[in-house]
């Protein structure tokens, strides 16, 4: 599974890295300092299975990144799960607007973080069966 990490906190990725890492499933991990960078990445990387990024960050702050995959590279079906300590009702709603996948609030739990991870690793696994 191909996950892209951006977050322009570079003790938040490295955690989140480290989490990834000592998990039992395998992961091929990318990483972006904001959304900006992370376009880039997935333009040059179009089978990103799962992105987990910040709100906000200089350059391209988190939303708008969202809605430039989900409009701009068309990639609807690649879960995007937002990791932040913001957690508004106003922004979750334009989040879900552009179709955002999930909220998790930092610093949450190894737990939680492999869990959500897991959630969509077996929804795009059961995608891919269905696909054949």
């Amino acid at each position: 599974m191909k996950i892209l990490i951006v977050d322009d906190s570079k003790s938040c990725r490295l955690r989140l890295v480290k989490i990834l890492e000592e998990s039992p499933q395998m992961f091929d991990i990318f990483q972006a300092e904001n959304g900006s960078d992370a376009l880039s990445i997935c333009e040059e990387n179009e089978n990103i299975d799962l992105i987990l990024s910040d709100i906000n960050m200089p350059e391209m702050d988190g939303l708008t990144f969202l809605k430039l995959v989900r409009n701009k590279l068309k990639k609807d079906s690649v879960p995007f799960l937002i990791y932040s300590t913001e957690c508004s009702e106003e922004l979750k709603k334009t989040a879900r607007s552009f179709k955002a996948s999930a909220w998790i609030i930092k610093p949450a739990k190894p737990h939680i973080i492999l869990m959500a991870l897991d959630k969509f690793r077996k929804i795009l696994l059961s995608q891919k069966v269905a696909a054949v």
